[in-house]
Order: structure tokens, then C-alpha cells, then sequence
């Protein structure tokens, strides 16, 4: 079920990227997306419906990327899989920034992770990432050890079985970083009003109309 989820989700927002764009880039690198209908929600680990996506994915950049070629580095400039396939490290773009400049760094996947697996976040796309090691036990409200760590420059992920989507599903909104110190002062409403999104993708957004 996933899988086909998955696959319905990458071609929706293909569709969309050809599609959605009232006209082309402005000689200021700006665009303008002309929704079917206004996203209520912003916030990566909770955006719902083909068009919060695809705003999302141009708002904020996770450690890879699909294009139509398959899946590409993004934030990550590359990764190694271990033999057993159960253990994903991923090393960041020394230039991966935040809209206000602030560097991009390992803990802010790490919060990322612990925010989807959070019950109380309630996110709906969470169950897709059930592979990472803790991660159903989180859900299930236990106490344990989840499986997303930061070293470095570096983040690791431990599966606790193998998952021949995965790197797909980092490229999916849920999987996009999320800064603790912002979101913690937008008081709740992280996602919800353009003063209280903070991306790092290869838009900015100027302008939420609704």
C-alpha cells in the first residue's frame, strides 16, 4: 500500500511542477503558483494534499531530492548504504542554509525525525517511515532510543529492517528539516502563516494569499 502511495505521490507532484506555474520565472528568479486550492498547512511534517506538497518541496529541501531522473542529492551531497542496507549516512552540503542564512546542520533532521514520530504531533505520513529503528515503538507511545542520530556534518539513519523505498522517502515533505529554535518560537503555529515558516529550499515564500 505504501509503495503505491509512494509512487502516486512523486508522479502527482511531477504533474504539478509542469502544470502549476502561472507563466515563467521572473527576471527576479520569482514564481508564482496558482493552487486549485489555498494549502492550510505549511508545515512539512504535517502538509496534507498534492498542492501544500509541492509548495512544500520548493519551500524547504531534504537530504535528497527527486527529479526525473530518480532520486539526487539535495541537502546531502552524498550518502553510503551499509551491506546489510540497514544503516543510511548522509553527509551535508557545507552551502545548505536556512532563508536567513543559518546553516543547515545534522540536528535539525534529527528534531525532524523526532517531531514525526512524536504521537502528539499526529502526523499522517509518519507510518511510512515505520522502518527507522524506534520508530513504531514511538508511535506506539513508547520511551526508546530512535534510531536518527547527528554526527557532525553527518546523519544517521538506522533502519531496523531494510527499506528499498527509503531514499525515495526522504525526498517526500515529511522528511524536510525543521530548525528547533524557530519552530519553538512560533508558539504552535509552525507552518501556519508565512511569519512562521522558516525553509531552506530554493524558494523563499513572499507571498501566501488566503
Amino acid at each position: 500500500m505504501r509503495s503505491k502511495r509512494l509512487k502516486a505521490g512523486l508522479l502527482a507532484l511531477l504533474l504539478l511542477m509542469a502544470c502549476c506555474f502561472t507563466g515563467c520565472l521572473s527576471a527576479e528568479n520569482e514564481a508564482v503558483l496558482a493552487p486549485g486550492a489555498l494549502p492550510e498547512n505549511l508545515d512539512p511534517q504535517l502538509c496534507e494534499g498534492e498542492w501544500a506538497a509541492f509548495a512544500v518541496r520548493h519551500l524547504f529541501e531534504g537530504l535528497t531530492v527527486q527529479t526525473a531522473d530518480g532520486v539526487a542529492p539535495g541537502a546531502a551531497e552524498s550518502w553510503e548504504i551499509s551491506p546489510d542496507r540497514k544503516t543510511y549516512t548522509f553527509t551535508l552540503r557545507a552551502d545548505a542554509s536556512w532563508w536567513d542564512g543559518e546553516p543547515v546542520e545534522a540536528e535539525d533532521f534529527v528534531f525532524a525525525f523526532e517531531r514525526l514520530f512524536d504521537p502528539s504531533t499526529g502526523s499522517a505520513a509518519a507510518e511510512d517511515y515505520r522502518a527507522v529503528s524506534g520508530g513504531a515503538e514511538r508511535l506506539a507511545g513508547e520511551d526508546v532510543p530512535l534510531g536518527v542520530e547527528a554526527d557532525g556534518d553527518t546523519v544517521v539513519f538506522t533502519l531496523a529492517e531494510p527499506d528499498g523505498e527509503f531514499l525515495a522517502l526522504l525526498s517526500l515533505p515529511a522528511a524536510s528539516p525543521c530548525r528547533e529554535d524557530f519552530f519553538r518560537s512560533t508558539y504552535g503555529r509552525y507552518g501556519l502563516s508565512i511569519d512562521h515558516i522558516m525553509g531552506n529550499g530554493q524558494f523563499a515564500l513572499s507571498t501566501w494569499d488566503g
